[in-house]
């Protein structure tokens, strides 16, 4: 909002002196047929198609509708002040300003009547005096209405931004409920749930207590909650407030009930310690407000509980990462101690043969070489099974030494040139580490077996708060849609799925003939507060 230069300030200080002037001269003169003038005016509203509530509000607009104690020392900050509080009621009334203007111009006649005529100095000095009230009357009633269209687009905007920005239920509900009882201006407020047997009110929030466990249902009483109601003092009836603390005399009470998926669900409840009965704009937003905070109550305990399946799934997913990684172990645990071993020994007993074989089996020397050959190659094939499966480096020297022994091994297996670029990393968890391994090592099989590449760049480092891993080839690259669609897609799957068990985000940038670049960033867990 524009903040008013010290010119238009001191311009608005004069034309309210010459205003007050102006309204204190018509209001001494009138004072003496104050109360006349006061009921010719409320008779002649009752000919206007304007309801009671609305009619004795426009009467409280008349410069002679101040309270008896205040009239004899009539102020013009005391009227302005009453004005803007009928003008607010008038705009919670829904009143037509067509109404609004006729009753006006109808008070304008009768004032008129009652001031000297124009032609006499004093008259048209008067006359003068009852225009600029009514263009007065007119500014303070729209300032009035946008007052209070500008409350209610304030009290929206709180119930949007709570339903934006709450991370749980319960936190959505007392941000909304504080945004409306703020609204409401009500002493209390509180949100209640109904059980599914209705037998008890569970207390959501409430203000300005908090949360206060459950309220049993009366016999009989959930029906009545079922609609919006305003109890005000003395009315017959049992009380309508929930709470059995709010029961207290000279209390009214508002009622607005919540539902969800069209059944009634719950009730939100405001109090204040006079007879305060809503209006029909109040009462709108209420039941406005009750429906939206339904439907986002309703979406957050959704979403609250696929967050908790999700949750399952991803410990589940973890649990299931651990269980494969322990399977590696206790595989190759067992190749090397059992097969490993075993093979060890037939090679040097194929060895022993060799040197002891006599002149007349030298016809079985090419047999047994070829034998022991094919032992030797079996063994080697075991030890890279065993390096794959459970890499002794990344335990023993870290993911740095880990990752450059792999790179090392697959570029004298497959003459494809693997270029590294390992910068500093912090001390990673040792699940963070070996996803880290295991993403290599997808990368590089996939780039050795499927691109045809020639060249292999892998860059490894920590930055912003993410570890980043980029894979890339100069292969014949692929459609990658089509290859995440294949049933049988395991390898950039379960590298996907890896990523997202850490937080992290796996990116796939490919097109035939033009190569491929995987892209992994991950979350560091050594930066999380």
């Amino acid at each position: 909002m524009k903040t008013a230069s010290p010119g238009q300030n001191s311009a608005r200080s004069e034309a309210d002196a010459s205003l007050k002037k102006r309204l204190e001269l018509l209001t001494a003169h009138v004072r003496a047929h104050a109360s006349r003038l006061q009921r010719m005016f409320e008779r002649s509203l009752r000919r206007l198609p304007l309801t009671p509530p609305v009619r004795k509000a426009v009467a409280s607009l008349t410069p002679g509708a101040l309270p008896p104690q205040l009239a004899p020392r009539w102020s013009f900050d005391a009227y302005r002040e009453q004005v803007a509080y009928h003008g607010r009621r008038l705009a919670k009334l829904d009143t037509p300003a067509a109404g609004i203007a006729r009753a006006i111009d109808e008070y304008l006649r009768l004032l008129r009547a009652a001031l000297p005529a124009r032609e006499q100095a004093s008259g048209r000095e008067l006359h003068l005096a009852a225009e600029l009230w009514r263009l007065w009357i007119a500014l303070s009633l729209n300032r009035a209405f946008h007052e209070v269209a500008e409350a209610e687009a304030r009290t929206y905007h709180r119930l949007f931004e709570a339903e934006l920005e709450s991370r749980t239920l319960d936190e959505l509900l007392a941000r909304m409920l504080e945004a409306l009882a703020e609204y409401a201006q009500a002493e209390r407020a509180a949100v209640f749930w109904l059980d599914r047997n209705a037998q008890s009110w569970k207390v959501l929030h409430a203000l300005p207590e908090g949360a206060a466990g459950t309220v049993p249902a009366a016999a009989g009483s959930v029906p009545r909650f079922r609609r919006a109601c305003c109890q005000r003092p003395g009315r017959p009836g049992p009380p309508l407030a929930i709470l059995p603390q709010w029961h207290r005399p000279g209390y009214t009470f508002w009622s607005v009930p919540l539902f969800a998926e069209d059944r009634f669900s719950g009730v939100m409840q405001f109090a204040f310690p006079k007879a305060y009965p809503w209006l029909p704009r109040e009462r709108r937003l209420l039941e406005a407000a009750a429906e939206h905070c339904s439907l986002a109550a309703e979406k957050a305990r959704l979403t609250q509980r696929l967050a908790e399946k999700e949750d399952q799934v991803r410990r589940l997913a973890e649990r299931l990462v651990e269980v494969e990684e322990r399977e590696r172990k206790r595989i190759s645990s067992e190749l090397h101690d059992e097969a490993g071993q075993a093979l060890m020994c037939i090679r040097l007993e194929l060895e022993l043969l060799e040197q002891k074989l006599p002149p007349e089996a030298a016809h079985l020397a090419p047999a047994l070489a070829s034998a022991r050959r094919l032992t030797e190659h079996t063994i080697t094939e075991i030890r890279r099974i065993l390096s794959s499966l459970s890499p002794a480096a990344l335990s023993q020297l870290g993911l740095p030494a880990a990752i450059r022994q792999l790179a090392a091994r697959t570029q004298q297996l497959t003459g494809i040139r693997i270029r590294l670029k390992i910068g500093p990393l912090p001390e990673l968890p040792a699940p963070v580490q070996t996803a880290i391994y295991r993403l290599v090592q997808e990368s590089l099989h996939n780039a050795t077996r499927h691109s045809s590449a020639s060249t292999v760049n892998l860059s490894l480092k920590a930055a912003d708060g993410q570890i980043r891993l980029y894979v890339e080839d100069n292969g014949v690259g692929f459609d990658v849609p089509a290859a995440f669609a294949k049933p049988n897609a395991f390898g950039l799957t379960g590298m996907k799925e890896r990523a997202a068990l850490l937080g992290g985000d796996f990116q796939v940038r490919s097109q035939p003939g033009k190569g491929t670049r995987i892209e992994v960033r991950l979350p560091d867990p050594t930066r999380r507060m």
